[in-house]
């Protein structure tokens, strides 16, 4: 390969010889967009490394890094691989820092190779418990079905099956370093409508089960510790209110044993077909969801019992799947 430097110090500097204007744009995107915890602008943070406050045209602040290669140069996708696991272990060590425990998590070896890319999710282990982080939410369940859709870089691809072997592959190699994995997201996010994120996906069961679903069988396979309910709608029913998703599939035909939490403020947004809070926890509880993220309608579930809305089995049964991950990280 032509010149290139990957320091990993307490700043980051990614830099390929060639002309960026003429090259290739190689976008690596090995860690999180993290807006949702510190906003759009990280690099606006006093103690940001000063390499990272003004990069050459090499690195962008939040959503992956991009990487620009000479248009003549031939890379192979072994030797992207090891460049992005250096990277992914240098970004892991400065960016998540600020990123506490609220990111998403997006390793990304751009090549079709199952081994790197889980060679490269195993190395994200170390600075993940470093930073006490013992739950990685990781987006590996979607599949891209319209390239106009703004959250494209979290899917491996258009394809279910690529999309199995990539994901069963990132389960395997974060969890076999103690940090469990929530599997993002549940079910038929990539679908949409007109690219617009969180969207209907306006499709059955036979488009559900041969195109968004495999990946998820694939990681009730792997051994994954939990998943994450999807934004959007499937055929007018929302994921956080579909009992059949997350109960009847996922735990009666596929056997899943771990637990199931909200994607940021879903349940609250039930509302919309409840309209009332206290139904919208009861109704995603009753569904399936175990644990809710930033919701307040899991707040109400003492006035949901009351009102013979939900059984406190129900809660007691959550409960005890979330104490079991608690237990198996030594938590308490």
């Amino acid at each position: 390969m032509k010149e290139m430097v990957v320091k990993e110090l307490d700043q980051v500097v990614v830099r390929f010889s060639g002309d960026s204007g003429d090259g290739m744009q190689l976008a690596g995107n090995i860690f999180s967009t993290i807006s949702a915890t510190v906003g759009n602008d990280i690099s606006t943070f006093p103690d940001y490394p000063a390499d990272i406050r003004a990069p050459q045209g090499s690195l962008t602040g939040v959503s992956g890094f991009q990487v620009h290669v000479g248009a003549n140069e031939v890379y192979t996708p072994g030797d992207l691989c090891d460049v992005l696991v250096a990277m992914n272990a240098a970004a892991l060590k400065t960016q998540y820092k600020y990123a506490k425990s609220n990111a998403t998590i997006i390793i990304d070896t751009d090549a079709f190779g199952p081994n790197d890319l889980k060679k490269a999710a195993f190395e994200s282990d170390d600075p993940l418990k470093e930073m006490g982080i013992d739950l990685a939410l990781v987006s590996c369940l979607d599949i891209l079905r319209d390239p106009r859709w703004g959250r494209s870089e979290e899917c491996f691809g258009e394809d279910p099956y690529l999309a199995c072997r990539m994901a069963e592959a990132v389960v395997a190699g974060i969890q076999s370093q103690g940090v469990d994995v929530t599997a993002k997201h549940m079910c038929g996010q990539g679908e949409t409508t007109g690219g617009v994120n969180a969207s209907a996906a306006r499709i059955g069961q036979r488009e559900l089960r041969e195109i968004h679903l495999p990946p998820v069988k694939a990681c009730v396979d792997a051994g994954v510790t939990s998943f994450m309910a999807a934004y959007n709608e499937i055929d007018g029913v929302y994921c956080h209110g579909n009992p059949w998703l997350l109960t009847a599939l996922l735990r009666g035909e596929y056997g899943f044993k771990g637990f199931v939490m909200s994607d940021g403020v879903a349940i609250d947004q039930l509302d919309a077909v409840t309209g009332d809070r206290v139904a919208s926890g009861a109704l995603a509880l009753n569904s399936g969801v175990d644990m809710g993220l930033w919701d307040t309608a899991f707040s109400h579930l003492e006035e949901a019992v009351a009102l013979g809305l939900v059984e406190e089995k129900r809660i007691d049964k959550a409960c005890r799947r979330i104490d079991a991950e608690k237990r198996q990280l030594s938590l308490f």
